[in-house]
């Protein structure tokens, strides 16, 4: 998954925001200092919506436009890792998925974004049913009621989320710390240990059973 994950930040401005534009979505600066820098913006970070709307199919001059719209505050949602993201360094416990359940309502209170590493959480309603269970911003779904949707079109999580007939939504999640730290996982070497009569010199661990 690396780190090329959604994320959402609020600008207030303060002389300006701090960032220009290329090609339309991409950030193609970022000035030390302003309040694009310390929200975690970065170069490269792909723009995909600006105070909740889309940017997929806007021009370069319709997104500067929607954003000079804003002089006071802006909300963007982006796709790259936030400078304020945790890293593996900063991990003390392996980490896991976790259950979130969400009592059924005509409004769960959060929205997902479709991203070819999977379907996150890109938005909550705060005191909202979904942020009241848990659930957090950048979260990852992988079941929906024990069903795996990981490979699911996004359109078809979404509906599975809307048309439940059960009184509660059962969801299965990941946050970006446990997809860092298992990437980082993923590049440990392989390595032959010999015994000796002390033993291999390490314990395994048991995490849990995840049902």
């Amino acid at each position: 998954m690396g780190d090329s994950v959604p994320f959402l930040v609020t600008l207030t401005n303060n002389g300006g925001y701090g960032f220009s534009l290329r090609g339309g979505q991409y950030i193609s600066n970022v000035k030390n200092g302003s309040p694009a820098h310390q929200a975690g913006i970065t170069t490269n970070h792909k723009l995909i919506e600006v105070n909740r709307i889309s940017t997929e199919t806007l021009t370069h001059g319709e997104i500067v436009e929607l954003i000079r719209e804003s002089p006071e505050s802006l909300e963007l949602l982006l796709i790259g890792s936030s400078a304020s993201a945790p890293t593996v360094s900063d991990i003390y416990e392996d980490p896991l998925p976790r259950f979130v359940t969400i009592p059924t309502s005509s409004s769960q209170g959060f929205s997902l974004v479709n991203h070819p590493a999977g379907h996150f959480v890109s938005r909550l309603t705060p005191g909202g049913l979904a942020e009241q269970a848990g659930l957090r911003i950048n979260d990852r779904i992988i079941e929906i009621n024990k069903e795996n949707v990981e490979t699911t079109p996004h359109q078809e999580v979404v509906d599975i989320i809307r048309l439940c007939g059960e009184e509660e939504i059962s969801l299965l999640v990941v946050d970006r710390t446990y997809d860092s730290f298992w990437d980082e996982y993923e590049k440990t070497k392989t390595v032959q240990l010999l015994k000796n009569p002390d033993g291999m010199g390490f314990a395994i661990k048991f995490l849990g059973e995840i049902m």
